[in-house]
């Protein structure tokens, strides 16, 4: 995985993988509450969080394995707390 920072400051993407029974929707209703932006970290429901970081304007890549699952991501930019979400998406993994 890749994280590719074309900003002109510090970026973090959270990979959380998903227990059963919560959806990309619950994690778009946890940034939308503000707890997101408060706690500046994944929900107590996610089961595991995978953190990459990136300096402005660089290329960070980090291996990490994602077992069969769906998974959530969060970017974060800012230079100090609290950092601003900037996306919000999901991916899934079959047959890893």
């Amino acid at each position: 995985m890749t994280l590719d920072n074309r900003s002109d400051t510090r970026a973090r993407i959270d990979i959380l993988r998903f227990p059963e029974g919560k959806t990309f929707e619950d994690l778009v209703a946890y940034v939308e509450s503000g707890e997101a932006d408060a706690n500046q970290d994944s929900p107590d429901w996610v089961d595991q969080t995978r953190k990459i970081r990136a300096p402005a304007n660089q290329l960070m890549g980090a291996n990490r394995t994602l077992f069969d699952n769906t998974y959530g991501i969060l970017c974060y930019i800012g230079e100090a707390e609290p950092f601003e979400i900037q996306a919000v998406a999901t991916f899934e993994v079959v047959g890893g």
